[in-house]
């Protein structure tokens, strides 16, 4: 059933959502007459592109990036990528007298301990490319916070 009650409420539909007439914002559209529409257009434009660099520096800084970290007595070494996969494993020859078991224990505890050193470095990128009070920021960053969140103290 179609309700033809709300006449403005169709026309809106027709037109779309309204977006946000916040200066600045990619999808800002104001809500009264533009004196200059072409200049506002390429306003719009620019702050588009220069979003879209920015976003773009902070996703090939993260795919670039490689973490370190190493457990207190430095037997293991482990190096995580951009995106939180370990890339490279050092074992110094104390690791060969550990059990098994506690070998594999202190490597995947290290290697959490890159990953959350990770998720800081990613926030200062963000911080220096799109700017930690964006969107974009808070986005990337709490996706790696919760991905790879700061290690339990039990863990230290």
């Amino acid at each position: 059933m179609i309700n033809l009650g709300n006449r403005r409420g169709a026309a809106r539909r027709k037109q779309g959502p309204r977006a946000s007439s916040r200066p600045g914002t990619v999808n800002s559209v104001p809500e009264e007459p533009i004196a200059a529409p072409e200049e506002w257009v390429r306003t719009w434009t620019a702050t588009v592109s220069e979003r879209a660099a920015a976003a773009q520096a902070l996703a090939d800084q993260v795919a670039r990036l490689v973490v370190t970290a190493s457990d207190p007595d430095n037997t293991i070494t482990v190096a995580v990528n951009g995106s939180g996969a370990m890339v490279d494993l050092r074992l110094s020859p104390r690791a060969g007298r550990l059990a098994t078991d506690v070998l594999a224990g202190e490597i995947l505890r290290t290697m959490r301990r890159a990953q959350a050193a990770l998720a800081e470095r990613v926030a200062g990128i963000a911080k220096r490319t799109v700017g930690s009070d964006s969107e974009t920021a808070r986005t990337v960053v709490s996706s790696f916070e919760r991905r790879f969140p700061a290690e339990p103290l039990h863990d230290r």
